[in-house]
């Protein structure tokens, strides 16, 4: 069975992206690492169900990714969920190493909200994204 958050995680830490220039390697599966201070940007990604094709070694994981500015400013935030969106919206024919993202399309708009705990501002969406094992 392929590893859904491995190669989402490895697509999004791709290099040379929009995305990239603003969370670098700072891609958090499936939650943010002790210690974060919401001083760089960043995302937290947690795959939240999905369906699978067995037969065809597919799997369509709905993930739910939030987006932090590194700042206090929700304009920040927002700024990284559009590098987000325009990394993964829409796009097909992906290969990473650890698979292929087959198709990916955001379920839903994000929505700009504020962490109760922390006071952290974020941007919350939701991605499905379609992808197999790597085939030789």
């Amino acid at each position: 069975m392929i590893d859904t958050n491995s190669v989402l995680v490895e697509w999004l830490k791709t290099t040379a992206t929009s995305l990239y220039t603003l969370v670098s390697t700072r891609v958090y599966c499936s939650s943010l690492p002790p210690g974060f201070t919401n001083s760089q940007a960043a995302l937290e990604v947690m795959r939240r169900g999905g369906r699978s094709k067995l037969e065809h070694a597919e799997h369509a994981a709905s993930f739910q990714i939030k987006c932090f500015g590194g700042t206090s400013s929700h304009a920040e935030a927002e700024a990284v969920y559009r590098a987000l969106y325009d990394r993964l919206q829409n796009k097909s024919g992906v290969d990473v190493t650890s698979g292929n993202i087959m198709a990916s399309e955001e379920e839903t708009i994000g929505q700009s909200l504020t962490d109760p705990d922390t006071k952290w501002p974020f941007v919350l969406s939701f991605w499905r994204v379609t992808m197999r094992p790597k085939t030789a």
